[in-house]
């Protein structure tokens, strides 16, 4: 058995297209296709409970793949500092192979699965790793200072995306451990 097949859950049953009525089996098709796939796992497959949901969030995700203004380099960086402080792993699982393919180096890629210290960043990645890590689950205002530091750097529209994706990856590992799901060491590799 796959990751597809085989539920990462013991919360929620496994959902199968075919126990969807059409309306559900027209967002499988739509989600599947955006994600280059045959099957939904992990939390898009419990979210095909509520076809709607996965709907949405799917919608949400396609905005940072296709419309924001972050490339994918940034767009990827920004998701692995998320979900190692979020410590999603089974997302994490997936999304740091993907850093690595759209250029994060995979030696910073260890540096944020080991929480390394912001001084033992290259320097191009600390600004964006401070910023990703203070925001992630925030229960404060962002400090004008950060935030000054971020828009003077990487522009308006940069910074608005890159709150609204670091929000996003706050929704996908708080799913995650809701949910119960978990990364697998035979199917998902190592995580941290």
């Amino acid at each position: 058995m796959d990751a597809i097949t085989t539920p990462a859950t013991d919360r929620f049953p496994f959902v199968k297209r075919e126990d969807l009525d059409g309306e559900g089996q027209a967002i499988w098709d739509k989600r599947c296709k955006a994600v280059n796939s045959t099957g939904l796992g992990g939390h898009f497959n419990v979210m095909m409970r509520s076809p709607k949901l996965c709907q949405a969030v799917s919608e949400l995700e396609g905005y940072f793949r296709f419309d924001s203004s972050h490339s994918k380099h940034d767009r990827e960086f920004i998701t692995i500092v998320v979900l190692r402080k979020a410590a999603a792993r089974y997302a994490w699982a997936r999304h740091e192979k993907q850093a690595i393919r759209d250029g994060v180096p995979a030696e910073v890629v260890e540096l944020i699965r080991n929480q390394a210290p912001l001084a033992d960043l290259p320097m191009a990645y600390r600004l964006m790793t401070e910023f990703a890590r203070t925001v992630t689950f925030a229960t404060a205002e962002l400090p004008r200072d950060l935030f000054d530091r971020v828009l003077q750097e990487k522009g308006e529209r940069w910074t608005l995306d890159a709150i609204a994706l670091i929000g996003h990856y706050s929704l996908v590992a708080t799913t995650i451990h809701g949910f119960g799901v978990r990364a697998r060491e035979e199917v998902d590799g190592r995580t941290f």
